[in-house]
């Protein structure tokens, strides 16, 4: 059961990528900086700056849990490639927070609220997924891959409706068997 887990793990391990943010941890109101709202430009734009910056913090995190996925032949071995997904879930966690912080226009506020609640809702997958490795439970991880593929297409299309350029957008290296995993 372990390489049949490492595979379907290897294929959404990049969904996880900062591609924008949101929690799941009860913060309060979005737009938790100081200044006023932002204009739609500038939201975009340091958002972007955002995804940009965060995504490049996790991707040694991603390739780590690619390479130990990769080789994993015992349970020890998931062991250690559930923890670093549960690191990489931290990561994300830890950055949301600067997304959060901005202030969006008031015409936003809703949708922004949305995207921020689906991916704090993806975050915690990421903890569930690695529960369902560290136990091998298949069906489980199968059952959360399969609702991370929901919450990427409506992250996904959010995002563009915003009019995101960086966030929400394919990873241009993230090859065939992710392709169409927002970062």
């Amino acid at each position: 059961m372990v390489r049949p887990i490492l595979i379907s793990l290897g294929l959404v391990v990049s969904a996880f990528a900062f591609a924008a943010c949101g929690s799941s941890s009860g913060e309060s109101a979005i737009g938790q900086g100081a200044g006023p709202s932002l204009s739609m430009p500038e939201y975009i734009e340091q958002g972007d700056a955002i995804c940009a910056e965060e995504n490049e913090k996790i991707r040694p995190r991603q390739e780590t849990i690619q390479r130990l996925l990769g080789g994993a032949d015992t349970q020890d071995e998931l062991h250690v490639a559930a923890e670093e997904f549960r690191e990489l879930a931290r990561e994300v966690q830890a950055g949301l927070s600067r997304f959060r912080a901005l202030d969006p226009p008031a015409a936003q506020r809703q949708s922004t609220e949305e995207m921020l609640t689906i991916k704090g809702a993806e975050a915690v997958l990421a903890e569930s997924l690695a529960d369902a490795v560290d136990s091998g439970n298949q069906a489980k991880f199968d059952s959360l891959t399969q609702q991370l593929a929901l919450d990427q297409e409506k992250y996904r299309a959010l995002m563009q409706e915003l009019g995101f350029k960086r966030c929400g957008r394919s990873r241009p290296d993230a090859g065939a068997s992710a392709s169409g995993v927002a970062t």
